[in-house]
């Protein structure tokens, strides 16, 4: 993962991983990349010019559950 990994400014909505801490498979698993949500939550973002103000001010649905 790069330092500067825009996507680490927002909290996973896989994961739940909180901003400036990386994605994992599982507790105590962490992914070398995000997860793609996070990733393409990150791009719109940026790409809608907002990503710098207040990062997931509305939380996405936990989707997944440890097992």
């Amino acid at each position: 993962m790069a330092p500067r990994d825009p996507s680490l400014k927002f909290v996973c909505p896989v994961c739940e991983a909180a901003p400036n801490e990386r994605c994992h498979v599982k507790v105590g698993v962490i992914c070398f990349e995000s997860h793609w949500e996070r990733r393409d939550l990150a791009m719109t973002a940026i790409a809608e010019g907002n990503w710098m103000a207040q990062p997931n001010a509305q939380s996405w649905p936990r989707r997944w559950q440890a097992s």
